[in-house]
């Protein structure tokens, strides 16, 4: 089981990704903007971020800034799930696990979450 931030804002999106992780035993929190996302990362040490790029207030560039200036964070895998993934700028690319281009499968977001999870703590 895995420790899992998603960072997304639309709430449909936010609910499936997070009922289609639970049911694979995965402890999912669930932030609505980018501030409250690198908040929620301080709080609940994820073991892997789901990371939308288009978000209100940071967008996904930013959370990734957020993330890189915590050193307790920046080692978190992130897996970006974007309609837009082109709008990442070139430095923030370096950190990103994975990229899903929305829409995708449920089950895509399952395997990457658990092979990540799984590369962590080995």
């Amino acid at each position: 089981m895995a420790r899992v931030l998603i960072i997304e804002d639309d709430v449909e999106i936010a609910a499936l990704e997070r009922e289609a992780l639970q049911a694979e035993g995965h402890a999912v929190e669930v932030a609505e903007d980018g501030p409250t996302g690198v908040l929620a990362a301080q709080h609940f040490q994820p073991d892997v971020i789901v990371l939308d790029v288009s978000l209100p207030l940071f967008d996904g560039n930013a959370v990734l800034f957020g993330l890189q200036l915590n050193p307790t964070l920046r080692s978190i895998p992130v897996i970006i799930v974007s309609g837009q993934p082109g709008r990442l700028e070139g430095r923030s690319n370096e950190h990103v696990a994975r990229v899903l281009h929305k829409p995708f499968e449920l089950r895509d977001l399952a395997e990457a979450v658990e092979e990540l999870a799984t590369s962590q703590s080995a």
